[in-house]
Order: structure tokens, then C-alpha cells, then sequence
């Protein structure tokens, strides 16, 4: 069969086969099918193996099934493992964000006190530098008036 044979039927009965494709995990009787396709179209599909007929039940093919499912990426499997993994990580990075916040609130009244400790300091250190230019110049003068 040619691929455009196959995409040409699949296109042309696209709700027929999105329904089936829903209803693949239960029995679908032509009945519900009719409002879908006439039973030679059906036959037509069943012939180019979209779909198998089974008495009045109508299912569609493994492969096309399969093929979609992997198009789709489905499967049976709730991978509930790599969920599990995801909400822990968030956990450890809400404790490391609450980590961080506490020790954020911890240290920031220390740095304000480290910075008015600084300011202290800058200010000591000032006075002290003025005394030592005071004397500087007591003594230039002193210098002066004795040699000069």
C-alpha cells in the first residue's frame, strides 16, 4: 500500500478514526459508527487495514493505534516517580529559599550594626588624625621659631 493511500483514507475519515482512537479501550458496534460511515466505506478500511470488523464490532488496527499512541506520546504508565522526584526538588528549594530568608534576617542586623561600628571607627580615626595634624603643625611652628 502507498503511504498516500493510507494518509489519504486517514484524512477522509479523520472523526471516525479520532473516535475509535477514543474508544480504543472498549467494544465500538457499527451502530454507533453510522453516523461516521457506511458499512462498504467500512469494508473499504478494513480491506487497506485501518480497522478490523469483527462480527458487528469494530476496532481500529494495532498498528495505526500504536502509531498514534507514540505520535502522542500515551501510555498506560502514570509515571508517578518523576512527579515525586519534581515536588521534592521544590521542597528542598522552598527549605533552601527559607534557609536563606532566615539567615537574610539574621544578618542584616548585623551588617547595619558592623556598619555603625564602621562609622565609629572612620569618625575615632578622624579625630585622631586631626590631633596628629595639630601637632604636626605645633611642632613646624616650634621648628621655626628655634631655627629660624
Amino acid at each position: 500500500m502507498k503511504i498516500e493511500k493510507l494518509f489519504s483514507h486517514l484524512n477522509t475519515h479523520k472523526e471516525l478514526i479520532f473516535y475509535l482512537f477514543e474508544h480504543r479501550d472498549k467494544v465500538v458496534f457499527y451502530e454507533e459508527l453510522e453516523k461516521f460511515i457506511s458499512m462498504e466505506k467500512l469494508e473499504v478500511l478494513e480491506s487497506f487495514e485501518i480497522v478490523e470488523i469483527v462480527e458487528n464490532k469494530v476496532y481500529l488496527d494495532a498498528r495505526v493505534s500504536t502509531l498514534l499512541e507514540n505520535y502522542l506520546n500515551i501510555d498506560d504508565n502514570i509515571e508517578v516517580s518523576s512527579i515525586y522526584d519534581k515536588i521534592n526538588d521544590l521542597k528542598h528549594k522552598i527549605e533552601i529559599l527559607l534557609e536563606y530568608k532566615n539567615k537574610q534576617n539574621k544578618l542584616i542586623p548585623k551588617i547595619r550594626i558592623e556598619i555603625k561600628r564602621s562609622d565609629f571607627i572612620l569618625l575615632q580615626n578622624l579625630f585622631k588624625l586631626r590631633i596628629h595634624i595639630d601637632r604636626v603643625y605645633k611642632n613646624i611652628e616650634e621648628c621655626n621659631t628655634k631655627y629660624l
